[in-house]
């Protein structure tokens, strides 16, 4: 896994202007979809996650949750569903 990760980690862009998600906790894939098709969207700078209605500084705590929800929606979507 350290392959994989140490090179993604590498290409991060901790000097550029980070990425700005503003989320609802209901509709958190489709906030994601939306954020990541933003032409300005720069996938090497950091995310800076907001949930709607929620006051929290992103210090790392809410894109790791943003990244929780996104990945268990992906999960029990018909996305990776394979025909019988």
């Amino acid at each position: 896994m350290e392959q994989v990760l140490g090179p993604l980690q590498e290409s991060i862009d901790h000097n550029a202007r980070k990425n700005m998600v503003n989320v609802t906790r209901d509709c958190v894939l489709e906030g994601a979809v939306t954020a990541f098709s933003r032409q300005r969207f720069n996938p090497c700078a950091k995310l800076d996650v907001h949930f709607s209605g929620e006051s929290a500084i992103d210090a790392g705590g809410p894109s790791r949750e943003f990244f929780r929800l996104v990945l268990g929606e992906l999960a029990r979507s018909p996305l990776f569903w394979g025909s019988d």
